[in-house]
């Protein structure tokens, strides 16, 4: 498996994560799937559609809704939405 350049220290957790659980299976893993499911969406999800999902998370998550026990989650959809958010970097 060849591994590419991570746009974040969460996209390695997901590659490291993804390895661990398909060991001696041989699956061509992109790290960016990581992220679509955490933001709910398919891979070939419409920027509308991640937008929404986005704002639907966020509101959901926010530290100021749910307090200290929601931050990390937050944290994780905000660097998913902050990677597939962009038209550019998803592609």
């Amino acid at each position: 498996m060849r591994l590419t350049s991570f746009k974040t220290a969460r996209h390695r957790l997901c590659v490291l994560v993804r390895n661990f659980s398909s060991l001696g299976s041989q699956v061509t893993y992109d790290p960016r799937n990581c992220l679509y499911k955490v933001l709910g969406v398919s891979d070939n999800a419409e920027t509308a559609q991640i937008k929404k999902a986005y704002y639907k998370l966020a509101h959901k998550y926010h530290p100021d809704k749910v307090g200290e026990s929601g931050v990390e989650k937050f944290k994780q959809i905000s660097s998913a939405w902050e990677v597939i958010g962009d038209e550019a970097m998803r592609k």
